[in-house]
């Protein structure tokens, strides 16, 4: 994976790099919690900055992988 040494951390926002519907940029996601799980991984949890009703759970290396996520800024 192509990812950074970057430590995941709780409040930060992130976008899909593949295009969404249309070809508009994806949807953008914040991190509400990270926990290292049973198995010694990394994971972030995330919700939906349109609709929070939506998470997803994510280990922190798929996060920082600049193949498939960029770190944006904002206040959601």
């Amino acid at each position: 994976m192509a990812h950074t040494n970057h430590v995941v951390a709780i409040g930060e926002r992130y976008r899909e790099i593949q295009r969404g519907v249309f070809s508009r940029p994806a949807s953008g996601w914040v991190v509400k919690a990270v926990y290292t799980g049973d198995d010694g991984i990394e994971h972030a949890r995330l919700v939906r900055m349109s609709d929070p009703s939506q998470q997803k759970t994510l280990s922190a290396g798929v996060l920082t992988d600049r193949r498939r996520f960029e770190q944006i800024e904002g206040d959601g």
